[in-house]
């Protein structure tokens, strides 16, 4: 048996199509089972799921972490394998061909797979400029969206840290490791993502909400590269503007241009760039992207203050 686990929070304007398409590849194999764990949706998202009779609905009254929920769907699960996609994801024969070999050829193997996720098939913008754009898969985790393992595995590994608002991803296969579980991507496991955004607006909201995994100790933020340098750009944004302000301009024009330098290394260091006017796009949007994993400080205190 494989399971494929889908949680989903307000997502009615992706999920019907990621279940039809689903289907599509699955056919009529038998040996398979989908569970969609609808994490308190308020958007339709529960009666759009019921129009497919099979899937098996764990619905949930209240939102809890994307990371809870997905352990959830393992408690309600009764595969062998356990495949996790997210509910804006598009399979393609090739992830589902790829999933059957997984179950048939890494029986005693301890070992996660899976792959980043591929870019929508009608990509925006941001999406042709930025998400396609990135130079290599990471090869020390696997996105959450697009993940594979066997349930021997995700118990091994104690399963998704329920306490993690994002980053569960990362800190799964750090666990695997520990236990000498490998960590394996896999490009045969070829997905689109429908739920990039499409929009500056969105782009924002999603790097500041990914940006509250760097912040959630100590450990996390020393850690992550993103989140020193995010820091470093927005505090030489500020050291320079208030230079502007007090009229320094030798200094303001200093860090200005540690801004810039910074900027620009972190572009060639991550991305593929084919044109002048690519990296013009790619520099703005590297620069907004720093700033918004920056501002998820305030949605960590927010969630605090909320706590209290």
């Amino acid at each position: 048996m494989i399971s494929i686990i889908i949680p989903a929070f307000n997502e009615a304007k992706y999920i019907e199509n990621t279940l039809s398409t689903l289907k599509e590849c699955i056919g009529n194999y038998e040996n398979v089972e989908v569970i969609v764990v609808n994490n308190g949706s308020q958007d339709g998202t529960l009666e759009c799921v019921e129009k497919f009779s099979w899937v098996r609905i764990v619905d949930l009254p209240s939102a809890v972490t994307v990371a809870e929920a997905r352990n959830i769907g393992v408690l309600h699960s009764f595969g062998a394998y356990i495949a996790f996609i997210d509910a804006d994801i598009l399979v393609s024969e090739e992830w589902w061909e790829s999933l059957l070999n997984y179950s048939n050829c890494y029986v005693n193997q301890l070992m996660i797979s899976g792959y980043k996720v591929s870019v929508s098939k009608f990509p925006s913008w941001i999406e042709l400029n930025w998400f396609s754009c990135f130079k290599k898969t990471s090869s020390t985790y696997i996105n959450s969206g697009n993940l594979v393992c066997s349930r021997k595995v995700f118990e091994l590994i104690g399963g998704f840290n329920s306490e993690l608002r994002t980053g569960e991803d990362v800190d799964f296969c750090n666990r695997a490791r520990l236990k000498d579980i490998r960590v394996d991507p896999d490009e045969s496991f070829k997905v689109y993502h429908e739920g990039y955004p499409k929009k500056l607006r969105s782009f924002f909201m999603r790097e500041k909400w990914h940006g509250i995994g760097d912040l959630q100790s100590v450990a996390n933020f020393l850690g992550s590269k993103v989140a020193l340098a995010s820091f470093t750009i927005v505090m030489l944004t500020i050291l320079s503007l208030a230079s502007l302000f007090l009229g320094s301009f030798e200094l303001c024009l200093i860090f200005l241009g540690l801004v810039i330098v910074i900027n620009i290394y972190s572009l060639l260091k991550r991305f593929k760039i084919i044109s002048l006017r690519q990296f013009c796009i790619c520099f703005f949007l590297n620069y907004i992207y720093f700033v918004a994993r920056v501002a998820s400080i305030f949605d960590l205190f927010s969630a605090i203050s909320r706590k209290r």
